[in-house]
Order: C-alpha cells, then structure tokens, then sequence
C-alpha cells in the first residue's frame, strides 16, 4: 500500500484521482484549501486524510512531509479561472495562487527525510495560448492571460528545479476534461445538465474545436505518468466542435434540439489541440473514451447520484 499525497484533492479532478487511489486500496492524504469546508463521500474513508491548509505556508507543508513519508504527489492545486482586471489583479494574484504554491510543494518534497519516488503536477493546453492549431510539447508556448501563463511559469520552474529533485518530476499538460462532478461553469457539465431539465443553453461559437478528455481517462494518465519525468499532453489529439459536443448531448439525452441556441461570431473558428504522440510514444498508453462514451458514462453517473458541485481549489 502506497501513501499518496494531491493537493487540490476535493477539486473536480483530485476527487476523482483520489477516489481512484482510495479504491486501489491506498492511503490518500488531500491537502485542501482551508475555505473549502465541505463534506465529503471518500472522507469517510479510513484510508483518507483531509488537512486543510495554505500551500504557501511553508511550515505547514514541511510538517505535513515530515510527519510520514509520502511515496507519491500529484500537485493538482490551481485556480481554474482567472477573469481578467482592470487593474491586473489577476496577474498578481497568480503568483500566490498557482506559481509559488508548487515551489513550495515540490521544496517541501524535496527536503523531506525520505523524499517520493515521484511528482506529477497538472499543467493545462492553455498554456499554448490561443493560437489555432495542434501543439506537441516541442512547440512554443504562448499564453495571453494570467491563468495560462502562471501555468507555463510552473511548467518552466518544474524543468528548472529538476536537477535539483531527488525525484522525477512530471507536468501533464491537459486537455480540457469533463465528467461527473464538474461545475456547470464549463460548457460540457452545462449542457449535461441543463438539456434534460429542458433549459436552454447559447453556444456563441459553435464551431470552435477543443481536446476534450474524460476525467477517467485523465485519472490513468496521472497514474501512468507517475514517477516518469518531463513534460507530456495528457488530451486525445482530437478536436470536435461545440456544436458536435451539443449534438451529442442532446443525442444520448433525447432533449429537445431548439433548446440549443447557436451563435454566428464573425471571425474564423479557434482550433485547439494536444498532440499526444508522446503519450503514446512513452507511456504506450492513450486515452480509451471516445467523446460520445465519456458523455454517456457521465450522464450515467449523474443519474444515479446527487451533483457535487466543487467548490473551489483543484483543476479542471
């Protein structure tokens, strides 16, 4: 039994991932934010311990590593969105909230007694700014807003630290997920929601094409990549527009089409994807969840159970 440590745990994918681990049988420990004082299924669990602290506390976090050896962390702790300010408030409140939270968690690893035998932290395909086209980890990086670029910060202090860790150290830069649990705040958990209740949902650019991955598929990626090193896409390498993403929805759900409003924007469609040769290359592995299975094992999933909205910390 392995002793696994995520921050951002009680975030949509860090439930996910810890129940996952909690399922495999083993001891999970959730470092949460503080204000995200919620109840919890897994905390239930006798294999799950919940610490809610600051990750830039650094005495805290140093306790939490000295106190049992940790074998592995996934750093999932991010702020998913950050609107932008006029007076850039959400470029200064990056730092604290996505930069400095993972030097201090993999320095804290690092100086532990006996450190993890792996770090992975979640980066996003928002890194690559928003540029149309599909991108490989070799290509530039070229984020216009806060939240993008404090990611790619990260993904570049990570490479920076990596002589100095006594552990490999991965960022799985990731495709935009969806599934069980997520907030209606992303169009995919919106459209699986309000379709069947018969409310309607606009698309303003209907034709944009994104890498949509299913939040299981993003859990066995983390757990694949763990204790590998580098920078690697975790994404399917395919791009359906939001209009084939509704048309599905409305397809598995059987709800009413005009519910659908699509808009008409004026410009040409944006295109993003992950190319996941790497993936494939390295780990022999890619996600198995075609859009129209993730969707229907979603929908599945929230039939038989209330919705737990998620409040804060983690990433999407």
């Amino acid at each position: 039994m392995a002793r696994i440590l995520i921050t951002g745990g009680d975030g949509f994918i860090g439930r996910h991932l810890t129940a996952s681990y909690l399922g495999s049988g083993h001891e999970v420990v959730v470092l949460a934010r503080p204000d995200a004082m919620r109840p919890s299924v897994e905390e239930r669990s006798a294999l799950l311990t919940v610490l809610r602290l600051d990750l830039n506390d650094r005495d805290a976090l140093n306790a939490v590593f000295h106190d049992r050896p940790v074998d592995l962390v996934f750093h999932l702790a991010a702020t998913t969105r950050r609107l932008p300010q006029v007076d850039m408030g959400d470029w200064v409140a990056s730092i604290d909230g996505d930069l400095r939270p993972l030097v201090n968690v993999a320095a804290a690893a690092a100086s532990s007694e006996r450190p993890p035998s792996g770090f992975v932290r979640a980066g996003s395909i928002a890194e690559y700014g928003s540029r149309n086209g599909s991108f490989s980890e070799e290509d530039t990086a070229a984020p216009n807003a806060a939240y993008g670029s404090a990611l790619l910060a990260g993904t570049f202090y990570l490479q920076a630290m990596a002589s100095n860790l006594p552990f490999p150290a991965a960022t799985a830069r990731l495709a935009l997920t969806y599934g069980p649990g997520q907030s209606t705040a992303f169009l995919a958990a919106r459209l699986m929601e309000d379709l069947p209740a018969g409310r309607t949902v606009t698309i303003q650019c209907p034709d944009d094409r994104r890498d949509l991955i299913h939040v299981d598929d993003v859990v066995a990626g983390l757990r694949k990549i763990a204790g590998r090193p580098g920078l690697i896409n975790l994404s399917t390498g395919i791009a359906p527009t939001m209009r084939d993403l509704a048309e599905t929805v409305l397809d598995l759900t059987g709800a009413d089409p005009g519910l659908v409003r699509y808009g008409t924007p004026a410009g040409s469609p944006s295109i993003l994807i992950a190319n996941n040769q790497r993936l494939r290359d390295r780990l022999g592995w890619q996600p198995a969840l075609t859009l129209r299975e993730g969707i229907s094992r979603t929908l599945a999933v929230e039939r038989r159970k209330p919705r737990l909205a998620v409040i804060g910390g983690g990433h999407v």
